[in-house]
């Protein structure tokens, strides 16, 4: 006699047991739902939140995102005052200048007032930072001006082929043969340079990016995207799980 064959068929699960494994993947999943739901009217309200304005200062966050300064700062002494630039974002003492400006040569006080050379125009800031004006060629200021420098109080520029001094409303700009002490780049207090990397850093990050990489899993690396999709899958196995036990009840009631 030929010997009997075993016939292995698969049972579906027992109701009790699909509910144990229901409640698991529940718990689980309802982490990733409260996630996703924040981090998303997050976004859908960015615009009245200004995330897209606003950047994010931390230094861990910065670092996570492998964001850098293109150049060591570079800074010139205002009498008490430091001015210094990264990249095209001008700072006064470690606070940044609106605007985006051409390379900064030079920097002096003249009174209460802060002179900031930037490639052929001239930055004029009040004793707090705050831009008052940017003379131009327009304005009859000396181009192209190659640093700029203090004489008898007055500010000094130096083209290829002249000096000239500006009178007090800095509109006139006449030749001088005096000797006047030329502006030069220095190292700023640790803080004040710290504060102007951290400043320049942010601005490559707004807090609308963060978010966006949290919803989607890319803030956590290449792994991220993968865990977003499997919360998705264990939501379809959530739907796919808790329609088969409410008919399976529905049924019995019957």
């Amino acid at each position: 006699m030929s010997p009997r064959r075993r016939v292995f068929r698969l049972r579906p699960p027992t109701l009790k047991a699909l509910g144990i494994w229901h409640r698991r993947i529940g718990l689980t999943a309802a982490l990733f739902i409260v996630f996703l739901s924040v981090t998303g009217v997050l976004l859908n309200h960015s615009d009245t939140l200004g995330l897209d304005r606003r950047h994010a200062q931390s230094e861990g966050l910065l670092d996570w995102y492998g964001i850098d300064v293109p150049a060591p700062p570079i800074a010139f002494a205002a009498d008490v005052d430091w001015i210094g630039q990264i990249g095209e974002h001008v700072y006064f003492n470690g606070a940044p200048v609106a605007g985006r400006h051409a390379a900064l040569k030079g920097a002096v006080a003249v009174g209460d007032y802060r002179l900031a050379l930037v490639g052929d125009r001239l930055l004029v800031l009040d004793g707090s930072g705050a831009r008052i004006e940017t003379l131009g060629p327009e304005h009859g200021l000396p181009a192209p001006a190659e640093a700029i420098g203090l004489a008898e109080g007055r500010p000094v520029l130096r083209t290829d082929r002249a000096r000239l001094r500006g009178d007090a409303d800095l509109a006139r700009w006449r030749p001088t043969r005096a000797d006047p002490v030329w502006s030069a780049a220095a190292t700023p207090p640790a803080a004040l340079r710290a504060a102007m990397i951290r400043h320049y850093r942010g601005q490559g990050l707004s807090w609308e990016r963060v978010l966006l990489d949290l919803h989607s899993g890319r803030l956590f690396g290449r792994w991220g995207p993968w865990l977003m999709d499997l919360a998705a899958l264990a939501f379809l196995v959530l739907a796919a799980t808790g329609t088969w036990i409410w008919s399976r009840r529905r049924n019995d009631r019957k």
